[in-house]
């Protein structure tokens, strides 16, 4: 069994500690009791973070649309050659850097993610705080699980922008 790399190990961790939170969670529920918010926020925690750690993090526009460009040439170099039958040897694998790149996000979606994860933040601060009130019949217990689930969304929006940034172990 060959080593694990730094990202491999966060990723694993990250996995089972998001199945321990569904269980207790889940075991929570089955108890009858409500989680807590703190809970629900380091689940939407684990989970924004986890996805930000295994999507490919974001570059430049023009980096960006020069991979997507070169390997849609590539990949048509490789069909023409196939269709005209000139192919005898197998074609060279493609160059990961530009793999990666091709395959990354832009910085307007760390940049709207960045901007869900405010508006969710300052909303939940609202809801929390009692700024918001709700309808007499709405409900004491619906405005709280509203408030643990958009608390739980920030803190995912959060995370998973934090997972975008940071740079991979492996680039440094």
């Amino acid at each position: 069994m060959g080593t694990w790399d730094n990202q491999q190990i966060a990723a694993v961790s990250l996995g089972l500690a998001l199945v321990v939170f569904f269980a207790g969670t889940t075991a929570a529920i089955a108890a009858g009791a409500s989680p807590p918010t703190p809970l629900w926020a380091a689940g939407g925690a684990l989970s924004g973070g986890l996805l930000g750690l295994l999507l490919p993090g974001p570059v430049p526009n023009a980096v960006r649309n020069a991979a997507i460009t070169a390997k849609t040439e590539d990949l048509t170099a490789r069909a023409t050659a196939v269709r005209a039958g000139t192919r005898a040897t197998p074609a060279p694998a493609p160059d990961p850097e530009i793999e990666a790149a091709a395959r990354s996000i832009s910085w307007t979606t760390v940049a709207a993610l960045g901007v869900v994860f405010v508006l969710l933040l300052i909303l939940s601060i609202f809801l929390a705080g009692g700024a918001i009130v709700p309808p007499a019949d709405f409900g004491v217990g619906s405005i709280q699980n509203l408030t643990k689930t958009v608390i739980a969304m920030a803190a995912a929006a959060g995370t998973g922008m934090i997972g975008l940034l940071v740079p991979s172990p492996a680039h440094g």
